[in-house]
């Protein structure tokens, strides 16, 4: 397992840490809300802080083994701004892939800078996988930003001529859309849930029931079969 530094920063704060991110074999993506088999969430890797002020996002320095490939998550709303960017330190050429929950997003391949942004279609996990087909390890550094703090306000002050006020209302109001929309899809997802735990209990609720029956009908079939071999037999 590589070793792994992981900064996160809010309000000018960042975190640093060790963590490890482990090499998946397999596509990511499919049925599963939660992520992906073999791959580390961004935010599991955080453990400490410190309080040196950087800019707003999670910044991620990843040691890629030869032929190993990892994948880092980061949930999203819907409708959500990602932008994430790839650059290897050692200047190593690696291929890199973002996965939705049910697609592939965006597909590089030997690239030692690649950057990419997308509004996201649908709600939960996405992942960026980094590969290294070399014999050699890699270094990246890897930096993702979401919703309000992948947006570059300044640029929106000088286009549409807003105060700084205005640019703290707009931030704040992106991210109250954001958290939003994150309660609305944990909603749905507990609703999802809910009817799968009821549908279960129902079908072993019926199996049971299927069960008492088959053995009273078949205890019943039993007695009257003994009761007709006894008397064939005249025993009674």
């Amino acid at each position: 397992l590589g070793q792994a530094t992981h900064q996160r920063t809010a309000h000018g704060g960042r975190r640093r840490a060790q963590g490890s991110g482990r090499p998946i074999g397999a596509s990511v993506g499919g049925d599963d809300e939660d992520g992906a088999a073999g791959c580390l969430r961004l935010d599991d890797v955080a453990r400490g802080s410190d309080p040196e002020p950087v800019h707003e996002g999670i910044q991620v320095t990843v040691k890629v083994g030869p032929k190993e490939k990892k994948c880092y998550g980061e949930q999203v709303a819907k409708t959500e701004l990602l932008v994430a960017e790839f650059e290897t330190l050692n200047h190593r050429k690696v291929s890199v892939t973002v996965l939705s929950p049910h697609a592939t997003v965006f597909q590089e391949h030997e690239r030692e800078k690649v950057k990419t942004a997308f509004t996201s279609s649908e709600a939960g996990p996405h992942w960026m996988c980094i590969q290294n087909d070399e014999a050699e390890p890699a270094e990246v550094h890897l930096t993702v930003k979401a919703g309000p703090e992948a947006k570059d306000y300044s640029q929106i002050a000088k286009k549409e001529h807003l105060e700084e006020t205005q640019v703290t209302l707009r931030r704040v109001e992106e991210s109250l859309r954001n958290y939003h929309s994150n309660v609305l899809y944990i909603r749905a997802r507990e609703e999802r849930m809910r009817r799968t735990n009821d549908s279960t209990a129902f079908r072993v609720i019926s199996f049971c029931i299927f069960n008492v029956c088959l053995m009273i009908a078949v205890g019943g079939w039993q007695m009257l079969y003994f009761k007709r071999f006894f008397r064939s037999k005249k025993i009674i």
